[in-house]
């Protein structure tokens, strides 16, 4: 049984190598890199509407929390809103990633698949060793981990403000 896995997986990574590294027609490429700039503009509005959830508490912690408690520092924060601040800085890391990754994944495919003899110690042909090959990781986990990230960090920073409303801290 687990020769048969392995001879699977051995083949799922061949057809990948295949995959990336086939020269991209002049529609396909279009179509993709349509794809991969709408992905990534949808990326960037989660990352700027985090940033901005992360950092429009920090400019009124002063009339939410009164002075006592930014005279304290992070030790006086309430956990809600700690927690919103974590969850959108992991909103904020997992779309900066996924932008990097899909648009390095899409020159990645169409330089492999342009790459000859003669180009392939050029810039962009040539395989950096230590750099990150983008073709076996899966953006789904990076893209759900923004996503992930953005609604529960706006859930928490919902609750640290009905808490405020409601019992002053």
């Amino acid at each position: 049984m687990s020769d048969e896995v392995d001879h699977a997986e051995q083949d799922t990574k061949a057809a990948d190598d295949v995959r990336l590294q086939r020269p991209l027609g002049e529609e396909e490429f279009k179509a993709k890199l349509e794809m991969t700039k709408a992905f990534c503009d949808t990326a960037k509005s989660y990352v700027q509407i985090s940033s901005a959830g992360l950092a429009l508490p920090l400019f009124f912690i002063n009339a939410i929390l009164g002075t006592a408690h930014t005279q304290n520092g992070l030790g006086s924060v309430p956990w809600t809103l700690l927690t919103s601040w974590s969850l959108l800085l992991v909103s904020i890391a997992c779309g900066l990633v996924y932008q990097w990754l899909a648009m390095r994944r899409l020159w990645d495919q169409y330089h492999m698949g342009h790459r000859t003899r003669e180009n392939m110690h050029e810039p962009g042909y040539r395989i950096t060793p230590g750099i990150m090959q983008t073709g076996a990781i899966n953006l789904s986990w990076v893209w759900l981990g923004m996503v992930f990230g953005f609604f529960y960090g706006a859930l928490f920073l919902v609750i640290f403000a009905g808490r405020v409303i409601a019992y002053g801290h």
